[in-house]
């Protein structure tokens, strides 16, 4: 029996990343993750900074929040960051953000 609806196309896409985050993400870093990066290893710290201390113009970074209790662990932040990122920027209030400092003409 072959599958239907959508189920089949989530799960290729959820591969998809998967792959993406493996071969592209753990190894390349883009500036906004090395920032992500910095902050995530200060909050393990137990440094938390006021809003735009990490020039961002918006509040607390959610992915160093969720990566920090994993990097304290002993979890290597080249294996943490890039899926945490992925999966936050691919959720809907992730992707919302990605758009919201764009200014309409």
């Amino acid at each position: 029996m072959i599958p239907t609806g959508p189920w089949p196309f989530i799960l290729l896409g959820i591969v998809d990343r998967m792959i993406l985050v493996h071969l592209f993400g753990s190894r390349y870093v883009s500036t906004d993750e090395a920032v992500q990066w910095h902050a995530a290893m200060d909050y393990s710290k137990g440094l938390f900074h006021g809003p735009f201390f990490y020039g961002q113009n918006y509040g607390p970074m959610l992915e160093a929040l969720i990566t920090a209790p994993f990097f304290r662990l002993g979890v290597p932040m080249y294996v943490l960051l890039p899926p945490s990122v992925h999966c936050w920027r691919c959720s809907p209030t992730g992707a919302s953000r990605c758009g919201s400092n764009t200014k309409a003409n």
